[in-house]
């Protein structure tokens, strides 16, 4: 007899659940609790046999303590016994297991499958949990270097709202956190800086999705410069879902840009200025010259005298400001011996009272112990001079100038800040503040530029501060100033503290000439070169001429033992003074020279020894029988000339 539908049915809905239990992914452990106590594996399916590499069929009969002899002593055995017996089903997440076969980590779910019978199924998770343990050392990693990271990391979305914040960013702006996340990023930005951010933010959306902008940003120090490159988050579908930013505080680094660009076109312009001025003083030394030799033949001419001497008072005022211009191109003949600040102070103030007006009160502060520096005493003078006068004209209503002085210890912390080009060490910090107009930022940026000037026209000319800027420059030391429009400005120089006894005498008169001398005049300038000889024929010494100095080397290798002197310009197209005292200094060591220039640079002072002496141009007849005078008086070398 064939077989019923009904007898099939069971059989059929076995075999589907066989099969279903042998293609499941997840292994199977079946049990049969025999008696009161004894769980016996009765079955697994090929996945169990698969996660842990066994061949079960060899196992089946086993009690669960044979099978897994590691499970003894666990709480498994009694679970399982009281599952079987129709105990609460079991699960676990994480079972480690070892023996001499079998080891890994498994997820557990037991439960009952019949009277006496129950089932376990597991998972191997070592994998698993191998990957998360990965990420979580990942996530770690990258969180520690988030958290330790100085630049900013910032994510938003596209509607500008922060979703994440790096711990420098919360640093950096004085805030938790909690009070960022979900804020907009914009209020913080400078409203100048905003079209810029927007227009950055509007590139992330289109390929390749990246942008970079630079902008100030309100911190609790104040303005910050940020420099950001942004990335855009994309989706599947290529939308992009939110903005990642990294950002560095970059306000030092601006600063030193900008101190340099600052340094570099000061530079420029003193190299401008410096050669203006030589050009310039080579025709006023012709100008100054020809007012006192026209000055001194006048005399029964009244008229034409008075204009002779307007001559030589324009040409003195136009010399002045080229000493100006040379002062701020660091180019200007000066000594340098011990100064006392504060006695130049008080010679300041004391030629200020006489000549400021009365509304403004003048006051001193002088607290420097000691208060000595390197300089030229001239310089440093005229550069108080000129910073009173600038503090003058910013007072018309009257008010309050002051000078004050202290010792400053300048470490590199305190030089980067202020933006000061000088060494680390103690230097005499000499203040002088009023309570004049002040200046805005724009004005500060130009304030030591030569010719800049907030003045009507006529009234400034512009040097002034760009020579106290030279000035300090040469002292090796430097100028600093704060100001704000309505509340005063205060310039401040540090010059280098010096232990040594102050020099308070002015230059020492030069030795008279008492005899006439026979004098080469060496000088590519025509005019230079007459007037010169004409001062010189007044005076009553005897001039020969060369138009150069390969010319003047001739003439002095020809007659050099009938020649007293020779006055050479140091700037000239062939051969220049150097090269050319040089050569004849081979035919005579014991030369007399006086090197004449626009500008006295630092090198020429070198050469200002053994019978040399400088003289800087425009000079007067006064001048040129000092420096003459001079160098006839100083010792000579002892050396034979070369025949």
């Amino acid at each position: 007899m064939g077989e019923s539908e009904h007898s099939r049915a069971p059989r059929e809905a076995d075999g589907r659940y066989h099969r279903v239990v042998e293609a499941a992914p997840t292994g199977m452990h079946l049990y049969r609790l025999e008696g009161e106590a004894r769980l016996v594996l009765v079955d697994a399916n090929a996945a169990a046999d698969r996660i842990l590499g066994l061949d079960h069929r060899a196992m089946f009969g086993r009690t669960l303590e044979e099978a897994f002899p590691a499970l003894v002593g666990t709480e498994i055995p009694q679970r399982y016994r009281s599952i079987a017996r129709g105990g609460p089903a079991w699960s676990t997440e994480f079972i480690e297991y070892a023996d001499e076969a079998i080891r890994g980590a498994f997820e557990v779910h037991a439960f009952q499958t019949g009277p006496d019978e129950m089932a376990a199924l597991f998972l191997d998770v070592a994998p698993r949990r191998r990957a998360e343990e990965a990420l979580r050392r990942s996530e770690e990693r990258y969180r520690h270097l988030v958290e330790n990271q100085q630049d900013l990391i910032v994510e938003a979305d596209v509607d500008g709202r922060l979703r994440f914040v790096s711990p420098s960013y919360c640093r950096l702006f004085g805030r938790r956190e909690e009070e960022l996340v979900g804020q907009y990023f914009m209020p913080l930005v400078h409203e100048e800086d905003r079209g810029a951010t927007l227009q950055a933010l509007e590139r992330l959306f289109l390929p390749p999705h990246v942008a970079s902008v630079e902008q100030r940003a309100m911190t609790p120090q104040g303005w910050r410069y940020l420099e950001w490159n942004d990335r855009a988050v994309l989706d599947e579908k290529g939308e992009v879902v939110s903005i990642v930013a990294v950002g560095r505080d970059v306000t030092e680094q601006r600063a030193m840009e900008d101190q340099l660009r600052h340094a570099e076109k000061m530079q420029a312009i003193g190299q401008l200025a410096g050669g203006v001025a030589h050009d310039f003083n080579n025709q006023l030394t012709g100008i100054l010259a020809c007012g006192e030799l026209l000055e001194a033949g006048l005399e029964r001419e009244p008229e034409l005298r008075e204009l002779a001497e307007m001559i030589v008072t324009a040409a003195e005022h136009s010399a002045r400001l080229t000493r100006q211009l040379l002062s701020f191109a660091r180019k200007g003949k000066g000594r340098m011996v011990p100064v006392d600040l504060h006695g130049t102070i008080q010679d300041v103030v004391a030629l200020l009272r006489r000549s400021f007006d009365k509304r403004i009160s003048l006051r001193t502060a002088l607290e420097a112990r000691p208060s000595s520096t390197l300089g030229d005493p001239g310089q440093l003078h005229n550069a108080l001079l000129n910073m009173a006068l600038n503090s003058r004209d910013a007072m018309p209503q009257g008010g309050e100038l002051t000078f004050g002085t202290r010792i400053a210890e300048l470490d590199a912390a305190r030089i980067g800040a202020g933006r000061l080009d000088v060494a680390p060490g103690r230097y005499l910090a000499v203040d002088v503040r009023d309570t004049g107009a002040g200046m805005d930022a724009q004005t500060l940026a130009h304030v030591f530029e030569p010719f800049f000037t907030t003045k009507d026209v006529g009234r400034g000319s512009g040097l002034g501060l760009a020579a106290v800027y030279g000035t300090t420059k040469a002292h090796r030391g430097a100028v600093e100033v704060s100001s704000e429009v309505g509340r005063g400005t205060v310039f401040t120089l540090y010059l280098p503290l010096v232990e040594a006894e102050a020099d308070r005498k002015g230059e020492e008169d030069a030795p008279a000439v008492e005899v006439r001398r026979r004098v080469l005049v060496v000088d590519d300038e025509r005019m230079v070169r007459d007037v010169l000889r004409r001062l010189l024929e007044r005076a009553g010494h005897q001039v020969v001429v060369a138009d150069g100095g390969a010319e003047g080397v001739e003439i002095y290798r020809r007659q050099w033992h009938h020649i007293d002197l020779v006055i050479l310009d140091v700037m000239m197209s062939d051969m220049d003074g150097r090269e050319a005292l040089a050569r004849m200094r081979a035919l005579n060591p014991a030369i007399r020279a006086v090197l004449s220039s626009g500008y006295a640079v630092d090198g020429e002072a070198l050469l200002a020894t053994d019978g040399v002496r400088l003289l800087q141009k425009p000079y007067t007849l006064e001048d040129v029988s000092r420096a003459l005078a001079e160098a006839l008086a100083a010792p000579a070398r002892a050396q034979e000339p070369v025949r």
